[in-house]
């Protein structure tokens, strides 16, 4: 009876081991599952995004509905793909990174200029279009039309807002400028109106947000000069390991390239050439 004892608990024993296994390795993959693998499974592609107005990404604060040259980009890429694309997480430009990391969400699909500070934590799509910043001053402020290394100095002060390349262009190329932040959870026309009321002198920023905002508010802000001070690629950003799901996106984004997909979407929204800067369809480029 002993021996039959001993030889039902090394069963047991054995069956617990193996169960124990079993469920490690559930946990285990569940850990490790990419977003790829969940966006194939559920259907659904979750969306990142933060405001940026006029044109490009705008969520009606009354009816919650969201449009602009974005939202129709990454609703045609379901389209294609055969995936429901949920707007899941106003992330903000400061909260891209962590909301990535963490799963919250797939793909930050605002658009992103891309930048080497950012390129240490996530990857990103083939180009949409580029875009170009502008510095705006106010428009009886004259004092760096013919040198714009006149805004790096200590009695300048710097609007930006935290955690968009308006920040980190002032704090890169100007290091010696007062930095006056605005939350990154405001609308970019509080950073431009801080120059308007002269709590700040200049800001470099997109030049749709910056053209906007003075066609809202005429006889305040005038942008500085035509050549821009900057030019970026604008694409959408992923989690810095996963680029079989940026490889599947960016599939569906070379097509709508080459039957002229986004220029359309991109024309229904605006008529101003500076405000999306085209990409060459790739049969085009050398």
């Amino acid at each position: 009876m002993k021996t039959v004892g001993l030889f039902v608990a090394a069963i047991l024993i054995a069956l617990s081991s193996v169960w124990l296994h079993d469920k490690n390795v559930h946990t285990v993959n569940a850990t490790q599952e990419t977003a790829y693998d969940r966006v194939l499974h559920t259907k659904t592609l979750r969306c990142g995004y933060a405001d940026w107005p006029p044109h490009g990404l705008v969520k009606d604060p009354n009816t919650g509905k969201i449009s602009g040259v974005m939202y129709d980009i990454l609703e045609e890429i379901g389209r294609r793909l055969s995936l429901k694309i949920d707007w899941s997480e106003n992330t903000g430009w400061s909260n891209i990174v962590s909301s990535l990391q963490s799963k919250r969400i797939d793909v930050f699909c605002a658009g992103l200029w891309v930048n080497a500070e950012r390129g240490r934590s996530l990857t990103y799509s083939m180009p949409l279009f580029f875009n170009a910043s502008f510095p705006f001053v106010r428009i009886d402020d004259h004092r760096f039309d013919k040198d714009i290394k006149r805004a790096d100095s200590s009695d300048i002060r710097f609007s930006s807002i935290e955690g968009e390349l308006s920040d980190a262009t002032a704090r890169l190329h100007f290091p010696k400028a007062q930095k006056i932040p605005v939350s990154q959870m405001l609308q970019a026309s509080e950073a431009l109106n801080n120059i308007a009321v002269n709590k700040a002198d200049i800001i470099i920023l997109d030049y749709s947000m910056g053209k906007g905002f003075i066609d809202s508010n005429p006889s305040t802000l005038r942008k500085l000069g035509d050549k821009p001070f900057q030019v970026f690629q604008n694409s959408l950003g992923f989690d810095i390991h996963e680029n079989t799901l940026r490889d599947m996106i960016n599939n569906a984004l070379n097509e709508m390239h080459n039957q002229g997909v986004i220029a359309n979407i991109v024309a229904k929204h605006s008529n101003d050439p500076s405000e999306f800067i085209p990409v060459a369809p790739s049969y085009l480029q050398p």
